[in-house]
Formats: C-alpha cells, structure tokens, sequence
C-alpha cells in the first residue's frame, strides 16, 4: 500500500441501507478525528477475550473500561474461570504482557508487596453456572 501511514487505523464506513455497506477511507490515529483508537482503547482491544491460566484454572478477561490520565491507567476487568470475579488495577503505563502477569499473581495470590497497591478493588462470586444441587440434581436457591 503506497503512502500508508503507519499506525492504527480504523476504516469509517457508509451508512447502512438495504444495499452493500462500503468503506469511505481510513482514518488513523495521525489525523486528530474523533474516530482514531486511543491508548485506552488499544489496551481495551489488546486485554478483551484474553485467556490467561492461573493454579485455579483459565480465565477468559472481559474489560468493563480503561480510564487513562497523563500519569497513569486503570484497568476494569470481569474475569469468568472457576468462578467469576472482578478487580480493578491501577496499570500505571505497564505494557499488556505485564498487565496479564500482574492479573495472574493476583489470581494466584503471589502479587508481591510492592505490587500490592495496583489492586484498587476486587470482587468475587460463584458463577450461577455452578449453583449448589439437591439430591435430585434439581439446582438449590438460598435465600
């Protein structure tokens, strides 16, 4: 592709009919539209339907949101694996491979001391897949 300029690009497409829906141009991130990906949103990409393995099993990351600031990033995320759970992280500007090894320290609770500090907040649950059986097998509900 002759004149391409590098970086991420995102083809802004024509509105929808009941004919064929095409591509305008592309945009990228050089040209200061509202449609170009920023480094939240690449995070956002890079860390969605991950699966990373911890000592309890595998972990598919859904991300609820990246908030960035000039000094720093926080990270949302639901993760569903042995049970769901949910943590924030303060990233800092940590590269997603470190972000991923940061989520899996937390999982296998081996997070370092000086590292204690990224996790803002954390939630855990048992998935409702899991729900406690009977004798029949019939699923409990506790009230």
């Amino acid at each position: 592709m002759r004149g391409h300029t590098p970086g991420l690009r995102i083809a802004e497409s024509c509105g929808v009919s009941g004919g064929i829906q095409g591509s305008r141009h592309v945009l990228t991130a050089t040209t200061g539209n509202r449609n170009v990906v920023s480094p939240s949103d690449e995070l956002f990409f890079l860390l969605e339907g991950q699966i990373v393995s911890s000592r309890s099993g595998s972990w598919r990351v859904e991300v609820c949101g990246v908030y960035s600031t000039d000094s720093d990033r926080w990270v949302q995320l639901n993760l569903s694996g042995p049970y769901r759970c949910g943590v924030t992280l303060r990233a800092g500007f940590r590269e997603p491979a470190a972000i991923v090894d940061l989520l899996i320290n937390w999982l296998d609770d081996t997070l370092t001391v000086d590292l204690e500090s990224c996790i803002v907040s954390q939630a855990s649950r048992p998935d409702t897949c899991w729900l406690p059986t009977d004798q029949n097998g019939a699923h409990t509900f506790v009230m």
